[in-house]
């Protein structure tokens, strides 16, 4: 019996990687199809196993998820939710087995909220609409009482999640719900302005031991410029006695961040460059890999880690603008009655700005030659799309993607 077991086990554990992998190498339109149906099981179990691999890219994508008071509570630990089956203890990480049944205890006094639609779910409106809900919990976890049955569920037992583990978890989400707004206001680029802010946010979570200390530093980590995180956790590490544990959750809290970031860059489906959504997200990762190299507390192991995720993305960069090229410009999949509206000049336009931008910003981590013969591959491309364009649309789009100078040459201008 415990063989067949076993083997069921082994056997269920095999079809889930598959699927995993199967959902890695899905194109965006599929991937957001099956998210979809997967926000609508009633018990998530195994399938927050398969989207794990594919979070990143989901982030970045933006899909319109329903939003729900769980859902909104649990939002500021988004970065640091791992599944169940990828948690163990001692990591700078909540696991969401404790979603569902934290929030069935504490969910009950928090205020009523106007949640808001899908599609109007940015980030100013999923603040607003939360922070009632994470002051209100915050509150409530300064007294909660843990329930003496949550130590004794097989899974619990199984990967050490005892009682005092669980204390120490909920100490750390009380932390960071009652500073959640403010985590969330944080600026994504470097702003000295923001320094009092972070050194404030550390301070508090420092007193809450290692384990607050490393998973404020994660979030920090996704939610600010890594340089200045990092500048803001050295200044409070030094004179301080417990230096040497907070040095250790920093270069924790760093190496899962890089982790996070490769994550990404091996993301075998190249991101869509003429996406608005999907391009920020890349100009994001560029600017967080930028900001990893000037980390002042590097060791020589990190530096290499993160010279190698600079070649990666680097390489990532090129594949996916060479993927837009071919299968997202003009002559690709578009028909020329498709691009004689004013309407579709328009989209081109838009579309030359994207890709220009992309190549300055994936310039800066080298390559800028490939980048100006990429550029005016796709400049000949947008410019020779339909012969129905005047010169006047033709110049002003390979201006957009290549410069004035080079368009007057181009056209025999100047």
């Amino acid at each position: 019996m415990a063989d067949r077991a076993g083997r069921a086990g082994s056997t269920r554990g095999d079809t889930l990687q598959a699927l995993s992998e199967e959902l890695r190498h899905a194109d965006n339109p599929k991937l957001l199809e099956i998210t979809h149906m997967i926000d609508l099981l009633p018990e998530r179990g195994a399938a927050d196993l398969l989207l794990a691999p594919v979070r990143n890219r989901l982030a970045g994508l933006r899909p319109p998820r329903q939003v729900t008071r769980v859902r909104l509570l649990f939002m500021p630990f988004d970065p640091v939710l791992v599944a169940a089956g990828h948690w163990k203890p001692g990591d700078l990480a909540i696991p969401r087995s404790i979603i569902r049944p934290l929030s069935a205890l504490v969910l009950d006094e928090a205020p009523s909220v106007a949640i808001p639609a899908a599609d109007e779910a940015d980030e100013a409106a999923l603040t607003r609409a939360g922070r009632p809900i994470w002051d209100a919990v915050a509150v409530r976890l300064a007294n909660f009482v843990i329930p003496e049955s949550w130590g004794t569920t097989a899974w619990q037992s199984a990967h050490g999640l005892t009682v005092p583990l669980v204390g120490q978890l909920i100490a750390v989400i009380r932390l960071v719900l009652s500073r959640a707004a403010e985590i969330r206001s944080l600026p994504p680029q470097s702003d000295p302005a923001s320094d009092p802010a972070m050194s404030a946010l550390l301070s508090d979570a420092a007193r809450t031991g290692p384990l607050g200390w490393g998973i404020m530093l994660a979030l920090l980590l996704d939610a600010s410029a890594p340089d200045r995180v990092a500048a803001a956790a050295l200044a409070l590490a030094r004179g301080n006695r417990f230096a040497a544990v907070l040095h250790a959750g920093l270069d924790t809290a760093a190496s899962d961040a890089l982790d996070r970031m490769k994550t990404v860059i091996d993301d075998p489906v190249p991101p869509d460059l003429l996406d608005p959504s999907s391009l920020e997200a890349r100009l994001a990762l560029i600017r967080r890999v930028e900001a990893f190299g000037r980390l002042a507390h590097r060791s020589p192991v990190e530096q290499r880690r993160v010279s190698g995720l600079r070649q990666a993305l680097s390489a990532a960069n090129r594949l996916a603008f060479e993927h837009t090229l071919r299968a997202r410009l003009p002559g690709a999949e578009t028909t020329a009655s498709e691009l004689t509206s004013s309407a579709r000049i328009g989209t081109l336009e838009a579309g030359a700005r994207h890709l220009r931008r992309f190549a300055q910003a994936a310039s800066r981590l080298g390559d800028g030659e490939q980048y100006e013969r990429l550029l005016q591959e796709a400049a000949s491309r947008y410019a020779g799309a339909d012969p129905s364009f005047t010169t006047a649309d033709r110049m002003r789009l390979t201006e957009l993607l290549i410069g004035s100078d080079k368009a007057a040459r181009a056209f025999g201008i100047a």
